[in-house]
């Protein structure tokens, strides 16, 4: 399953924010029947274009082990199964 958001004007730190609360959504849904959950963040460029900013990927077991009550932002780039961010 994905899940793509599209913003001008959000930071990294927000599309995080917003990737845990995603996660904690899906957590709270029956997610069982999905076996990967991909969250991409892009950000409008002008002229149709985007930029992918933000985007992690989480397989069901690896959701089902996650604490989200605990996860911090900056523990998406080590619990996520990939996880990219522009510089």
């Amino acid at each position: 399953m994905t899940i793509e958001v599209t913003d001008k004007r959000d930071t990294k730190e927000s599309f995080r924010l917003t990737t845990i609360a995603i996660l904690k959504a899906i957590k709270n849904s029956k997610y069982q029947q999905f076996n990967e959950f991909e969250i991409v963040f892009n950000r409008n460029v002008g002229n149709g274009q985007k930029k992918t900013i933000v985007k992690s990927t989480f397989k069901k077991s690896t959701l089902q082990k996650l604490n989200l009550k605990t996860l911090e932002t900056n523990e998406l780039r080590d619990k996520a199964d990939t996880y990219y961010e522009s510089k």
